[in-house]
């Protein structure tokens, strides 16, 4: 069941997961980036007639490519070639000892002072600066030919405007993810290494017989402001520390396995990425793992069936039972469910909420319970929170349910047999 808290001084993650666009390591936002800025120097090169087009930054002293267009195979420059940056026409453009246009290098004096009007050579040659909104320079968009006879006008200039304050913004925008996924980040690191969260445990009641049967661990992260704890999981993955994360929550809930009552089982949420990754199998082993349910999210894609399932399998073998959580929430659970043949399977809350008014929801839930019975599949029901969507699902021949009307999460110190 999905679980409720929290964020962060500085960084709010709910802006930071609504404004990465679906972006998750810099590796996606660096190719996704490069991609973009590939297109607007082949764009404006081809629009000019020239032979190369470029995007340099300047840092430290120098003038470093990083991206190149080139008419030819093999380019006189490549992406990340370097050279002290006041042996450029790129500094010169931007400090204003350059005119952005030169139509022949060679019949512009100043221009022959520059080894590399002969060595490359230049002729036709177009540069604007890249600004950031600060009005820092980043570098140069550029693009120069090999030949002379070009005719370059302010309208040419116009255009190298537009694509390099474009530039600038498309740069300026993968720093800022950058910068706010280092804060997070460091955030989630934090809460990591210092332990800055804590179990709490929603009693699963067998509703027939009237006793507590299990929990649901819920993870609650001690850090202010409060933000949803499924945002801060969403934040990790963002900046690929979910694994991490989701293995620290499992091993501080299991830790308490002890004081639950023996005949009560413990479900824990664990994603795919974390059950596949070597190091969760050696965190998890030591407990006793036949009184574990893993609850799986039908949110979460499994790229590798197979290799997912011989990871489950060891854990399966060592007592684990299997659940599918979310069930009702969309299409993927249908897939994890015929895949993965789990022990139980969670009727999501945004199904059970008002059948009892509902002939959709509730012909969809019957219909799974009986899939459910048929294949010998235990039921859950989540997220009940009135005495008629219980009826109801009593009704339909669901016999064990979790929801705040039955019971609230708590800490361990205040977990006790409740009866309905």
């Amino acid at each position: 069941m999905t679980d409720l808290h929290e964020s962060h001084e500085g960084i709010d993650i709910e802006v930071f997961l609504t404004g990465k666009g679906g972006l998750h390591e810099k590796e996606d936002v660096d190719a996704h980036l490069q991609e973009i800025l590939q297109d607007a120097i082949f764009t404006v090169r081809k629009y000019l007639g020239m032979n190369l087009g470029f995007i340099s930054e300047f840092s430290n002293g120098r003038r470093t490519f990083k991206v190149v267009d080139s008419s030819n195979e093999d380019p006189i420059i490549k992406v990340d070639d370097s050279a002290p940056l006041e042996e450029s026409y790129c500094q010169r453009v931007a400090d204003g000892r350059f005119p952005n246009l030169i139509n022949d290098a060679l019949m512009f004096n100043p221009a022959l002072d520059l080894k590399i009007t002969e060595t490359i050579p230049v002729r036709a040659h177009a540069s604007v600066p890249i600004r950031f909104s600060n009005g820092v320079i980043y570098g140069t968009f550029c693009c120069f030919s090999t030949e002379a006879g070009k005719d370059l006008n302010e309208k040419d200039l116009a255009i190298m405007n537009v694509f390099s304050e474009f530039t600038g913004r498309q740069i300026e925008r993968a720093r800022n993810h950058y910068r706010r996924s280092f804060e997070v980040s460091e955030k989630i690191r934090s809460i990591i290494d210092n332990g800055k969260m804590h179990p709490v445990y929603q009693p699963i009641f067998h509703v027939r017989e009237n006793r507590i049967i299990g929990y649901e661990s819920l993870t609650r992260f001690d850090v202010e402001p409060y933000r949803p704890p499924n945002l801060w999981f969403e934040a990790a993955e963002a900046v690929g520390l979910q694994v991490e994360l989701e293995i620290v929550a499992i091993r501080v809930a299991l830790k308490n396995i002890d004081q639950i009552p023996e005949d009560c089982y413990l479900a824990v949420n664990v994603s795919p990425g974390t059950v596949m990754d070597p190091s969760f199998f050696d965190s998890v082993n030591n407990y006793p793992l036949d009184r574990v349910v893993l609850e799986i999210t039908e949110h979460a894609s499994v790229p590798d069936y197979d290799l997912f399932k011989n990871q489950l399998g060891k854990l399966r073998s060592l007592g684990a039972n299997l659940a599918i959580d979310d069930v009702g929430a969309g299409y993927s659970s249908l897939r994890h469910i015929l895949e993965l043949s789990p022990d139980i399977i969670k009727l999501d809350r945004s199904l059970i909420t008002q059948i009892d008014k509902r002939s959709d929801r509730r012909f969809m839930a019957g219909a799974l319970i009986g899939f459910a019975n048929d294949m010998d599949i235990k039921i859950v029901a989540e997220g009940i929170e009135t005495i008629e969507e219980l009826n109801l699902l009593n009704e339909l021949g669901v016999r064990k349910a979790q929801g705040y009307l039955l019971g609230r999460p708590l800490p361990i110190e205040k977990i006790q047999i409740q009866k309905i």
